[in-house]
């Protein structure tokens, strides 16, 4: 008879590997034969798990979930848990949480000063470019003149 595992639970293929488990034993009545296949249950051959009271903390309360997560938010000032990394960064960077508007602000109105200083350069480049047409177009005529 040879066997095949086709289904493996994590917790079974780590014992396997840690050499927790040498030798199973298997009794027929603990495994099912269903559409042509003996299935296990994985209770069966994992040793039973030993709980550890300190462990098991129990479920704590909506109340002292909301105190700690208040007590958080005021232990940690303008960085709050739910404000995202990379704005705490920023923030880091500007001086500060109240100096993000203004560096925004600042970093905008330099964006149009370039803009404007753009649109001024393209202005006389252009107006440039027309000169140098008339001209050119002068002094064609001149020499079939």
């Amino acid at each position: 008879m040879t066997e095949e595992i086709i289904n493996t639970d994590p917790d079974i293929e780590a014992a396997f590997h840690a050499g927790q488990l040498t030798k199973i034993e298997i009794t027929a009545a603990s495994m099912t034969l269903s559409d042509g296949v003996f299935t296990l249950n994985a209770k069966d051959i994992l040793p039973p798990k030993i709980k550890n009271p300190a462990d098991e903390a129990q479920p704590k309360t909506n109340k002292e979930r909301q105190r700690a997560y208040t007590q958080r938010k005021k232990d940690a000032g303008f960085k709050k848990d739910w404000i995202h990394e990379s704005v705490a960064i920023l923030a880091d960077e500007v001086g500060g949480q109240e100096c993000i508007v203004a560096e925004i602000e600042r970093l905008r109105t330099r964006a149009e000063m370039a803009e404007e200083r753009a649109a001024a350069e393209r202005l006389r480049a252009e107006a440039a470019e027309a000169d140098v047409k008339r001209l050119k177009a002068l002094r064609w005529w001149q020499f079939w003149l």
